[in-house]
């Protein structure tokens, strides 16, 4: 019996030496970044993995965008914090603290 192929785009699955299934699918590059956003769902069984991802994709397709688990970086703190800060204190201030 023969295997069927995935289609096009559909990801990749496979199964560690710690014989946890991993699902990937590339989902285009960030247009804020211009880096690939690639979706990932782990699991020990390939079915529970399976279900999880499919998840995933749909709610990408719901919503336009992935819900990280990561936190920002601290750069990115710093400058969103920068901006809200320029709001509420005096040009030179400002200036002073941005540097």
């Amino acid at each position: 019996m023969t295997a069927t192929r995935r289609t096009k785009g559909a990801g990749s699955i496979f199964k560690d030496n710690r014989g946890v299934w991993h699902f990937r699918k590339n989902l285009g590059n960030n247009p804020a970044t211009g880096k690939p956003q690639i979706l990932e769902v782990k699991g020990k069984i390939k079915s529970e993995a399976r279900e999880r991802f499919q998840a995933k994709i749909a709610e990408y397709e719901r919503t336009g965008y992935i819900k990280s688990n990561k936190s920002p970086y601290f750069k990115d703190y710093t400058e969103r914090w920068l901006e809200d800060y320029q709001t509420r204190v005096k040009p030179n201030t400002y200036r002073t603290r941005a540097g």
